[in-house]
């Protein structure tokens, strides 16, 4: 896709974000209806979203969100919709961790609202952001939704930290050979993951929540190498046993490299 360089006017932000709009109190509705034009939906959620929901997509929409798009100044650090920005707004900015909103919204009908604006506040982002940078940002908004179904198991308090972890093992064929190598032998995975990862292993059938799905791109973009590292090391609250004194550090990082591989499809 060709990249433009073209910007919206800061003075003309200025002036979208805080105009009021005529009748915008009697436009208040549903927090999950679409705030596109409802005769274009038919032909609006036939569009598919060219771009894979992966790491790099991902962390180029984040960029934006916190960038040139300056989406947070309204939707909020976290996406809840409470921006400084969208506080006189009504209708209210999204809420993207809405998991209810996710579902009913496709992923083109975040991408018109984006390239497009609304009547309810909404700027338009089509002369600012390329095509793709809109793609990335929807991907990213979509990572915001489902943080709710895919919380992390190891103790919030220490999240910052272990967030901050880094990997010390390369992910080469070695390693991920190796860690292959403990998922399906003394690591014993595959009996509650499942043998390609889905979390369909038969000794976690009872589990709840079940076994992680390794295969979810979504999971594997909001978890860490350092988180993923913890809980296998010290196991979590919720069914997962530790393996720190069975596997040597080496063995766990390699094991989170062929985990990292799974999540490729590989």
């Amino acid at each position: 896709m060709k990249k433009k360089n073209s910007f919206m006017p800061l003075v003309f932000l200025f002036i979208i974000m805080t105009i009021s709009y005529p009748g915008a109190g009697a436009l208040a509705e549903d927090s999950l209806a679409p705030r596109i034009n409802p005769g274009r939906l038919r032909s609006i959620r036939l569009i598919k979203n060219p771009l894979p929901l992966d790491e790099q997509s991902v962390a180029a929409g984040k960029e934006i969100y916190f960038g040139k798009g300056i989406c947070f100044s309204c939707h909020g650090d976290t996406g809840k919709g409470n921006g400084p920005s969208g506080a006189g707004l009504d209708p209210r900015p999204r809420d993207f961790t809405s998991i209810a909103w996710q579902k009913v919204r496709t992923d083109a009908e975040i991408y018109t609202v984006i390239n497009e604006g609304t009547q309810f506040g909404m700027m338009a982002y089509g002369n600012s952001l390329t095509e793709e940078e809109r793609w990335d940002l929807v991907n990213y908004i979509r990572t915001l939704g489902v943080a709710e179904d895919f919380p992390p198991r190891v103790n919030p308090g220490r999240l910052p930290e272990v967030k901050l972890m880094k990997n010390p093992v390369r992910p080469d064929s070695k390693s991920v050979a190796l860690g292959k190598e403990i998922y399906f032998g003394k690591g014993i995975c595959v009996s509650c993951h499942g043998e390609s990862g889905k979390g369909d292993g038969q000794s976690g059938a009872s589990f709840n929540p079940g076994p992680r799905d390794f295969t979810n791109t979504t999971w594997q973009n909001l978890r860490t190498d350092g988180e993923i590292f913890v809980a296998i090391n010290e196991g979590t609250q919720l069914g997962m046993m530790a393996f720190g004194d069975n596997l040597t550090e080496q063995e766990v990082w390699s094991l989170v490299n062929y985990l990292r591989e799974i999540g490729k499809g590989k």
